[in-house]
């Protein structure tokens, strides 16, 4: 007789799901539904959404809403609480995109939880994503995105 296993948990976390958006919303998605598929993960994806975008659902992997706030410190202290009782038993967490709201608020999040993390960064460290904006880039980057990298078990790049 076959005990009854529970799978560990991924849970992937990225800004926007509405297919409008394009890249990361679909393929963010996509790779929860393949990890889940190799009975290996139970997948989870956290959205960071605006309240009009459309999410695609799946019976595959359990997908969240969390509210996207334009005012960067009331979307911290939000989201946070939120985030951490969603990670509280997680295995793993992937944070996809950097310079997001969900980044620093998610790898919090994580570490609170002691919750291991994987950060892709979607080609956001390429040349032409830093050098736009490039001085509140640099700030934020001193500030808080070095930090978030360094803290990442795994850096996840697929770009140069």
């Amino acid at each position: 007789m076959l005990k009854d296993v529970t799978l560990p948990r991924s849970v992937d976390i990225v800004c926007h799901l509405d297919p409008k958006y394009g890249g990361m919303s679909s393929c963010v998605p996509a790779l929860a539904k393949a990890t889940s598929r190799t009975r290996r993960y139970a997948g989870q994806v956290l959205g960071i959404c605006s309240s009009d975008e459309i999410i695609p659902l799946s019976d595959e992997i359990d997908v969240q809403r969390y509210p996207f706030i334009r005012t960067r410190g009331l979307a911290d202290f939000l989201l946070y609480p939120q985030l951490r009782r969603t990670l509280h038993g997680a295995d793993i967490v992937h944070l996809h995109g950097i310079w997001q709201q969900h980044s620093i608020v998610g790898m919090q999040a994580a570490i609170k939880a002691k919750v291991p993390v994987v950060v892709s960064a979607h080609g956001m460290l390429e040349n032409w994503a830093v050098t736009s904006k490039r001085l509140k880039k640099a700030i934020y980057s001193a500030l808080v995105e070095r930090r978030n990298l360094q803290r990442a078990r795994c850096l996840r790049a697929l770009t140069a």
